[in-house]
């Protein structure tokens, strides 16, 4: 009937659906999207990787199967913009088709198409504006699992960009050339410039010009900044031979090692073979006649004892002496009483001056760190005062100026000039600093436009600040009521406040919050890493600056959770309180303390209920800076926890080892059932049990299960065993065959000195016969030709 569709369309719109409203048709349907598996199968049978036995045939004996995940990484490797274009293409019309279903509209309808497009890439993208979001606890589960979806894809883009991004390692072989070329030009640039102002100072010395004057010092600025310079080309150099080793480097060094090992040892094999035939050949010339020797006799002197026979197949080397000259003591001299006694001077000498500049190190280093902290406590108690100060100003009406807050900016004012004193103050033993650990004579050779520039940067942070202008002026009750009730008609006339509204003072306030680097100096100098001699040592031998970056990384990694909970603290009430200072609410109020850190908590997390929005330009600033922060202390916690939550290599052995012990029990027992099953079978067959018996086939489906289930140990175990090896593990066996490399070099030239010696006396033995025969044959002769006479 017409009409009672009407009544039932009137009762639909002033009625709305309850929140747990779920139509049964759309529960049922909503399952139906399970069968998406199905197509993940269709493309592992069509997969050229799947089909090709070849391929299969590898992957079994690499102990890699090929099946969906493994289709998923190797099509993400090959082909990542398809991929993620097409899952994200899926999961955009799936999920914005099942918000569509879920959501409803204030009159009972479904949301409209465009709409769930909307909220879908808001929930997706994690950015929540507000204007759309979900009516039911269906629309909710829904939207939670698109952001989940959303977090995971992000995760692959980042994945994928990274692998894609990062060079590999003949890339980095070409770019690390391109780098060398340029930095060898540099190289060369900045020695001929070492040359040219070193040439410079000399001749101003030469022309007794003043160490203090202006062409001095800057002809020894300029030569110093070139040796500078040149120190970080070389440090450059280095870091390229080093990022260009990766692990495939150090693989391929082992295994050169290796075979250089074994050709080592042929070769020492070959070397005690020729031994072996030198010996032979000694005892056979003993032993047989010498007619032998007759017919191949070779005029030798018996005096030459430095020329090798042919018959012995040698090579004749050159004598070489070795001769040790004293360093210390010139050729044509000898040593006196009184070059000892200067040398001994010059070496307490330079010992004094050693001592000398360390005292001044010391000494400086202590000056440095009481005017640190007189400046971080200055600096942070300008913070505490400008607080106050605006704190006091919001609780007037208009933030007008009291004489509280008048007198408060006075103290401010005060406490900034005599900060900047210090800052000046602290750049001056800084200069004398840098001027003792580097030898130089005057301190303002070291001044460069960068430190001047660094210098104006710091005074401007900390000059900046809210300064008393006008003495406020004392109203009486009755005008401080009519301005009350003004500025209420106003608020309650205007409805809205301009985005562009803003104190001055509040404008001067914001950057004192960047006096907090002022707690960082603090940190660093007393820092037990350094003033340690010992640390800054190593550090300068490894080429690693002792400095805040370098302190930083060391907190994190040592003291994890406690950094990151300070400067989230630090950053969370900074944040809130810029928050209240910006914004307003609609009676143009500043907004409350606990309001703004709600504002800040959901910003931060970057989640936007849309329940507080920022309502001046200032506040949206702020609103962004908060995010960006929020993404870097999320980063951070993600890189610590990955670290943090990884095994190191002790913990992977003690894992291994117990693994492998289940596995070992596991397999026995695999084992023992495959035995008991195969048992069955053959019993049964015995019994002559029919093959399509249940019993025939369960005992069957129980063997094949025990054998892939043993083969799914051993896989297991073969993983156990490349699980813990890792890049240490390769360095330390590189570094094993390096040390038997020395040791078999050290004994082939042991081997080769013998092999030497036992050559010399072959000769030797050789010319002395050869010798002793000619005599012979002479005597021979006399008493032939005395015979036939």
């Amino acid at each position: 009937n017409p009409s009672v569709e009407n009544i039932n369309s009137n009762s639909s719109i002033s009625t709305p659906y309850p929140v747990s409203y779920i139509s049964v048709d759309f529960a049922l349907g909503l399952l139906m999207f399970g069968r998406v598996y199905l197509l993940c199968r269709f493309i592992i049978f069509h997969s050229h990787l799947f089909l090709d036995t070849s391929t299969r045939s590898i992957g079994y004996l690499n102990k890699i199967s090929i099946d969906y995940l493994f289709l998923i990484k190797v099509y993400l490797q090959q082909y990542p913009v398809s991929c993620l274009m097409s899952f994200f293409i899926i999961v955009f019309l799936i999920g914005s088709w099942c918000l569509r279903a879920c959501n409803y509209t204030p009159t009972n309808e479904h949301m409209s198409m465009l709409n769930a497009m909307w909220l879908f890439i808001v929930t997706f993208l994690t950015v929540g504006y507000g204007d759309f979001a979900p009516s039911t606890y269906c629309g909710r589960t829904m939207a939670s699992l698109i952001g989940l979806f959303g977090i995971l894809i992000t995760a692959l883009v980042i994945t994928v960009l990274t692998q894609k991004l990062l060079l590999n390692r003949w890339e980095k072989y070409v770019h690390s050339f391109v780098l060398n070329v340029e930095l060898a030009k540099n190289r060369k640039m900045q020695a001929a410039n070492v040359i040219k102002f070193a040439l410079q100072v000399w001749i101003l010395k030469k022309k007794n010009v003043s160490k203090s004057s202006i062409r001095y010092l800057r002809a020894q600025r300029n030569l110093f900044q070139s040796i500078h310079f040149l120190h970080e080309i070389k440090q450059k150099e280095g870091q390229q031979v080093d990022n260009c080793v990766d692990q495939i480097d150090v693989v391929s060094v082992q295994r050169n090692t290796s075979a250089q090992v074994r050709k080592n040892e042929c070769l020492h094999v070959k070397l005690l073979i020729s031994r072996v035939i030198y010996q032979g050949k000694y005892k056979m010339a003993d032993i047989n006649d010498t007619c032998i020797q007759l017919m191949r006799l070779i005029n030798v002197d018996s005096s030459s004892q430095n020329e090798r026979k042919n018959s012995l197949n040698t090579i004749s080397l050159p004598s070489t002496k070795i001769v040790t000259i004293d360093s210390n003591v010139p050729n044509n001299k000898d040593i006196h009483p009184q070059n000892v006694y200067k040398n001994r001077n010059n070496g307490n000498t330079s010992f004094s001056k050693i001592s000398h500049r360390l005292t001044i190190r010391k000494n400086l280093h202590k000056q440095l760190c009481i005017v640190t902290d007189i400046m971080c406590i200055l600096g942070i108690l300008g913070i505490i005062l400008m607080m106050i100060e605006n704190e006091i100003t919001f609780s007037q009406v208009n933030d007008k100026d009291t004489i509280w807050s008048w007198s408060i900016k006075i103290v401010i004012s005060s406490s900034t000039i005599i900060l900047i004193g210090f800052i000046f103050r602290y750049h001056r033993l800084d200069l004398s600093l840098y001027a003792v650990n580097n030898s130089i004579e005057d301190y303002r050779i070291a001044i460069t436009y960068k430190k001047i520039f660094l210098i104006l940067l710091e005074i401007l942070v900390c000059g900046i600040h809210p300064m008393p202008r006008s003495f406020p002026c004392c109203l009486s009750p009755s005008v401080e009521n009519i301005s009350s009730n003004s500025s209420t008609s106003n608020s309650s006339s205007s409805s809205s406040s301009s985005l562009s509204v803003l104190s001055t003072d509040v404008v001067l306030s914001f950057p004192m919050f960047a006096r907090v680097y002022l707690l960082g100096r603090f940190i660093m100098f007393h820092s037990p890493l350094f003033p340690d001699i010992s640390a800054r040592s190593i550090g300068y031998l490894n080429r690693v600056s002792i400095d805040y970056v370098f302190l930083i990384k060391t907190y994190l990694q040592q003291w994890p959770t406690r950094c990151l909970t300070t400067l989230c603290i630090i950053i969370f009430f900074v944040g809130s309180w810029c928050i209240r200072a910006c914004d307003y609410t609609p009676t143009k109020e500043h907004v409350s303390m606990l309001n703004a850190m709600w504002f800040f908590v959901v910003t931060f997390t970057t989640i936007g209920y849309g329940d507080f929005t920022p309502s001046t330009y200032c506040g949206r600033t702020i609103a962004s800076i908060i995010g960006l922060f929020g993404i870097l202390a999320t980063a951070l916690l993600i890189t610590v926890l990955s670290q943090k939550l990884l095994m190191n290599r002790w913990e992977k052995y003690v894992h291994s080892f117990v693994l492998n012990v289940e596995l070992a029990k596991k397999r026995k027992i695999q084992a023992a059932n495959i035995i008991k099953f195969a048992f069955q079978v053959w019993h049964l067959k015995r019994k002559n049990v029919s093959l399509s018996s249940v019993l025939y086939l369960q005992a069957q489906r129980r063997l094949f299960q025990s054998i892939h289930s043993i083969h799914e140990i051993k896989q297991k175990q073969g993983r156990q065993v490349d699980n813990c090896v890792d890049q240490i593990d390769i360095i330390s066996v590189q570094r094993n065959i390096s040390a038997q490399t020395y040791e078999v070099s050290e004994q082939l030239k042991i081997m080769k000195v013998k092999i030497d010696k036992i050559e010399d006396k072959l000769v030797e033995m050789d010319i002395n016969i050869n010798n002793t025969i000619k005599d012979m044959q002479k005597t021979l002769n006399i008493l032939l030709d005395k015979i036939s006479k």
